[in-house]
């Protein structure tokens, strides 16, 4: 013979919480969410980090990859019809500047001259063939204009040139 009670089962109708425990479990929620899209995204970065490095690998070994590859950027953004302007930069100036670079001081730019120290050109006809008088150019074959004043057919005087 026993003495008690036994629960055989047990049934929750209506739990009210306050709203501070709300709140606070809706910020927990939330930071678990953050959370697992901060891991997410890490690991996207990882895996685009990890491709980036072998496509560089491939272009590296093939110069005309990256020119087609700048092409193909290209013509994604002007197929947008936005008012974005690509100006592309060409690769081989990026290789010289780097070169130049490396090689430091030694290569240092030759410095302008001013244009009245520099020597005149030879004045050598551009066509031997050709006569001197039509290599001259159209204006100084041309007499100079005059202006010229004609009666209107209205009756008032009106200038030609």
């Amino acid at each position: 013979m026993e003495w008690g009670v036994t629960v055989d089962r047990v049934e929750i109708k209506d739990v009210s919480l306050p709203e501070a425990m709300k709140r606070s479990m809706a910020r927990q929620a939330e930071a678990d969410r953050e959370r697992r899209a901060r891991v997410i995204n890490a690991d996207a970065e990882l895996q685009a980090s990890k491709k980036l490095a072998e496509v560089a690998g491939e272009m590296s070994e093939q110069p005309a990859a990256l020119q087609l590859r700048l092409l193909q950027t290209v013509v994604a953004v002007a197929a947008e019809k936005n008012s974005t302007l690509v100006l592309p930069f060409p690769v081989e100036l990026l290789r010289f500047l780097e070169k130049a670079q490396q090689q430091g001081p030694q290569m240092a730019a030759p410095v302008p001259q001013p244009v009245s120290q520099m020597p005149a050109p030879a004045q050598q006809p551009l066509y031997p063939s050709v006569p001197q008088s039509a290599q001259q150019p159209v204006q100084e074959q041309l007499p100079p204009l005059t202006p010229r004043l004609e009666p209107h057919p209205e009756g008032s005087v009106s200038r030609q040139d």
